[in-house]
């Protein structure tokens, strides 16, 4: 059984060797910042790519008007396209006043 004093003619033998309390105190002051740079390092990177792709998605395409289209809209006056009608604001606006004007029931009590 090992001892924390020791008499000047025991043996050491069976005890386990012990590590320089100073030489863990060094790789853990070298350690661990470099672990929280590794750290801020994947968070940056995780934030980045999520706004490209957030604003990949929602990235909308400007419309693709080709000689064809051209001369349609000469000849017709318009150009009916697959692409997505921009918002109409007077009509949303519209639409929230009627939400907002609706009478709502109170819940009832159980």
């Amino acid at each position: 059984m090992c001892s924390s004093t020791r008499a000047a003619d025991s043996n050491t033998w069976g005890c386990p060797p012990s590590y320089d309390s100073g030489a863990i105190m060094i790789i853990m002051r070298f350690l661990l910042p470099v672990l929280w740079f590794l750290l801020g390092v994947l968070v940056a990177y995780a934030w980045i790519s999520t706004r490209r792709r957030i604003k990949k998605s929602i990235e909308v395409p400007p419309p693709r008007i080709d000689e064809d289209d051209i001369r349609r809209i000469e000849r017709e006056g318009s150009l009916l396209t697959d692409d997505p009608e921009p918002l109409d604001l007077e009509q949303i606006g519209r639409e929230e006043d009627e939400f907002w004007k609706e009478t709502w029931d109170e819940p009832g009590e159980l």
